[in-house]
């Protein structure tokens, strides 16, 4: 029988590690992801409007509706719950990860009340985004204290978090195309340029706590 030697031994379990490492990407992303990706699939249909064609609003809106879904819209509404949801990752660098993703689409819930006329509901999902802006800076001071690697913080998982920050960036980008029929003043659309800098932005931070915490090379 073959004996495994130490070294052996300790390479496979760093090898485990790093894989349940880079597994570790919460569902609450692509929650999140789809909430952005209903948004952007309803903005494609959009025709590209020249100046001369007509615009059917209430079609516009009833495409919307049936884009966004009931469960995908209802979970992003709080502060305090997307916060719960993002405290539930393994990792400060996850929690960070689903915060940011969460947060924007909470954003998106906003772009529907307000695209939708749904005045009052824009109006409080404005005032819980907001009401978020302190908590990123916690979360990523979370990520730079560095005390959740002491078991090593592997670039895979760091690449793979910010991959997909940057797929939801990629989503959240297309939003930023809205006709200047359905946002007259650009207010959507300008906000919608803070979410996609602020994903970046977030998931730049986290590759490169991965090149700073990561002990081996």
């Amino acid at each position: 029988m073959k004996i495994r030697s130490p070294y052996n031994t300790v390479v496979l379990a760093v090898i485990s590690s790093l894989a349940m490492h880079a597994a570790e990407v919460p569902a609450s992303v692509n929650d999140a992801l789809s909430v952005v990706g209903s948004a952007r699939r309803a903005v494609a249909q959009l025709p590209v409007l020249a100046g001369t064609e007509s615009f059917d609003l209430a079609a516009f809106r009833a495409m919307l509706i049936e884009s966004r879904g009931a469960t995908p819209y209802e979970r992003y509404v709080t502060g305090q719950g997307l916060v719960e949801i993002a405290n539930g990752a393994g990792t400060t660098a996850a929690q960070l990860t689903a915060f940011s993703a969460g947060w924007a689409a909470l954003e998106v819930n906003w772009v529907y009340a307000t695209l939708l006329g749904d005045e009052d509901a824009a109006k409080r999902l404005l005032q819980e985004s907001n009401a978020l802006v302190n908590h990123q800076g916690l979360y990523m001071e979370n990520v730079q204290r560095g005390a959740a690697f002491v078991n090593f913080y592997p670039r895979i998982e760091a690449n793979s978090l910010a991959m997909n920050l940057r797929r939801t960036a990629a989503e959240m980008n297309l939003i930023s195309l809205i006709p200047n029929t359905i946002d007259p003043e650009g207010f959507v659309r300008q906000r919608m340029q803070v979410v996609f800098d602020r994903l970046v932005n977030a998931a730049e931070f986290i590759r490169s706590a991965g090149e700073a915490f990561t002990l081996y090379y």
